[in-house]
């Protein structure tokens, strides 16, 4: 996406395309997190009993905690994106677009891909007992 043959064209239009991007999909990510985060909640609360039954109340609790855990990324990433917006002439967009890229990595790979996981098999242990 960010490929060093593509920079120089893409440098004068990352501030522009970032910031619509950013600002239309922010409520889209933070509803989801939201929906997953307190989803997990009312399941562990509501349903407390038939989880700790179907053994799936630690999934749930794994899911939930690591939905929420997506926010811990907010401060790694909160800089580049500020950066890109702003859009001033000493920062280089292409730069920041890579730090907002490698931490967008490491986020899916690590708490992203473990919700989904935990969540999938406490589904599953639930529904399927």
């Amino acid at each position: 996406m960010n490929r060093p043959e593509n920079r120089a064209k893409s440098k004068p239009l990352l501030q522009s395309y970032f910031n619509t991007f950013f600002y239309r999909g922010l409520p889209f990510v933070v509803g989801a997190i939201g929906v997953s985060t307190w989803s997990g909640v009312g399941n562990l609360f509501a349903r407390r009993s038939v989880l700790q039954s179907r053994q799936s109340f630690w999934w749930y609790a794994a899911g939930t905690i690591a939905a929420a855990s997506h926010l811990l990324f907010v401060p790694l990433i909160a800089p580049s994106v500020k950066d890109m917006m702003d859009g001033k002439e000493q920062t280089d967009a292409n730069d920041c677009l890579d730090e907002w890229l490698r931490v967008n990595n490491v986020r899916t790979l690590t708490v992203d891909l473990l919700a989904w996981g935990a969540f999938m098999v406490a589904a599953g242990k639930t529904l399927c007992h």
